[in-house]
């Protein structure tokens, strides 16, 4: 039996297809109630459908892909996204590029398919163009105002939304112009989270740009705090 409600989504990215199908296959088992995977990085269309389609097949639950030109190297057209969320067993994909009126465009194509916002810092408009909602990075910080910009966009008072989304907005300069990995390892470390965010070689800065980083984004997380 579960201790909390909710639904568990298992990521099974692997380096290999092998790796990824047993772990799908695993996840299924222990009760999740999907799985998600990174697709290889550098792969053709053909090769994806192919990889997705052998982590579907082996899972049974619903599957989430992946859309994240940044780290796979592979910009798709709307028609090969197509191919992907017709895969048997997928339900929808996780956006992670800045091409709103992309996920447009499939969402008009395929109106059942479920998408989880991925970059942070467009949950507010990425609400508005379609998604169901959001995976990101900074949730782990920010659960509250994540979910704030979610119900306020439901309910229609996006004043309020792009008020929230703006506080988000502002930290997340002081994280661009630092590392965003760099800060996001400082935060996780300074709140009591996690000593290590990142496998190594992990990214890090010196110590007294870690003090100055420190004084420049305190200010944005306690009017963060102060509005959720």
């Amino acid at each position: 039996a579960r201790k909390y409600d909710g639904n568990v989504i298992v990521h099974v990215g692997a380096s290999s297809t092998r790796e990824a199908v047993e772990l799908a296959e695993h996840a299924a088992d222990v009760g999740a109630d999907a799985v998600s995977s990174m697709p290889p990085a550098n792969k053709g269309i053909d090769l994806l459908v192919s990889y997705y389609t052998d982590i579907s097949t082996a899972a049974q639950i619903p599957l989430l892909v992946y859309h994240i030109p940044i780290l796979t190297g592979l910009t798709l057209s709307v028609e090969q996204m197509l191919r992907l969320v017709d895969i048997d067993g997928v339900c929808g994909f996780k956006f992670s590029d800045w091409n709103l009126f992309f996920m447009n465009q499939v969402l008009l194509a395929r109106p059942e398919t479920v998408v989880f916002n991925g970059n942070d810092e467009f949950i507010c408009p990425g609400l508005l163009y379609g998604a169901s909602g959001g995976i990101g990075m900074n949730y782990n910080f920010f659960p509250k105002l994540f979910l704030g910009v979610y119900e306020t966009v439901n309910k229609g008072d996006i004043a309020r939304a792009m008020e929230l989304q703006n506080l988000f907005l502002s930290y997340a300069a002081v994280l661009w112009k630092y590392g965003i990995r760099e800060g996001f390892t400082i935060l996780m470390r300074e709140l009591g989270y996690a000593e290590y965010s990142w496998r190594r070689p992990r990214p890090r800065l010196d110590e007294q740009t870690r003090k100055q980083f420190l004084l420049d984004v305190r200010p944005k997380l306690e009017a963060i705090e102060q509005a959720v």
